[in-house]
């Protein structure tokens, strides 16, 4: 029974999709929308099928989005851009996206940052920095795929010489990801200060950047990803926000350190692409939450 309501929710959403995208559209050239869409990345890889997990985006696909983008009137400003904003509350431009990636794979050197300096647009790398410069694949690839060697190719993690290279272009920005990807709501104080502090100071060391920006692992309170300690002190280490894994676009009163995402993954066309962007997968914050209440895994 879990199986089929998980299967009918799943499809709800297909389903509701192209209606509400004709009504956003429309809502968009009569309406100035001030919200901000702030759009997830994980995997850049070929591997779109099979082996590969929810969370991966062809690279045909990607660069076909990022083109999307540009060709109509979204403006594609850096995490820093829309900080700025919040701490002045001033509206941030129209249709603004901001570009993150979490995870920190070395698949967005080589398909993702191309793109992204063919168009000049900023974007942010979130990077779980116990595997930067690891010849080894994540904890959760090699427990979801097994030790493969032919995978490291496409699932290794990002080199510290790819990192400089994405920062020196000055479109790039490194945030942290923490040190080995935990549940952070779930440790102690002392566990959650080493998993924010460490990383911090080592993508400083490594990149020259001041790291400023926090992505939760996971990014879920229901999970235990997200507790109000780990808030506390996040705000506490010298970050000016942290995004986490809920759905939705962002206000000028959205709190800093809460700032939800849009999940781009392997399912998305063009057409659910735009309506992500556009304010028709709002709603499904509301929805997420009784996904993971009653199905025990995010969507």
């Amino acid at each position: 029974m879990r199986a089929i309501l998980k299967s009918a929710f799943l499809a709800l959403l297909q389903v509701s999709a192209p209606p509400l995208n004709s009504i956003y559209t429309l809502r968009r050239r009569w309406f100035h929308d001030e919200h901000v869409v702030i759009i997830m990345y994980h995997k850049i890889s070929e591997l779109t099928q099979g082996l590969d997990a929810e969370w991966s985006v062809s690279p045909a696909m990607f660069a076909r989005q990022m083109d999307f983008l540009a060709a109509n009137d979204f403006n594609v400003i850096p995490l820093d851009t829309f900080f700025r904003c919040l701490e002045t509350q001033t509206a941030a431009p129209r249709n603004a996206v901001v570009i993150t990636f979490d995870d920190g794979y070395a698949n967005v050197f080589e398909y993702a940052y191309p793109v992204l300096l063919r168009l000049g647009f900023p974007a942010t790398i979130f990077q779980t920095v116990q595997f930067a410069d690891k010849q080894q694949l994540f904890t959760w690839d090699k427990q979801a795929f097994g030790d493969q060697p032919r995978l490291l190719q496409h699932l290794r993690a990002l080199s510290w010489d790819e990192i400089r290279v994405m920062c020196d272009s000055g479109l790039i920005t490194m945030g942290s990801h923490t040190m080995t990807h935990p549940h952070l709501g779930r440790l102690s104080p002392d566990e959650i200060r080493f998993e924010v502090l460490e990383s911090k100071r080592l993508l400083e060391l490594h990149t020259g950047q001041q790291v400023r920006f926090f992505a939760f692992p996971g990014g879920i309170r229901r999970y235990g990803d997200i507790s109000d300690s780990a808030l506390d002190i996040v705000a506490a280490s010298g970050y000016d926000l942290a995004c986490t894994s809920a759905i939705g676009r962002n206000t000028l009163q959205q709190d800093r350190f809460s700032l939800k995402r849009i999940g781009i993954g392997r399912g998305d066309t063009i057409a659910t692409f735009r309506g992500k962007l556009l304010g028709a997968y709002d709603w499904v914050h509301l929805a997420q939450g009784l996904f993971q209440r009653f199905f025990g895994s995010s969507y």
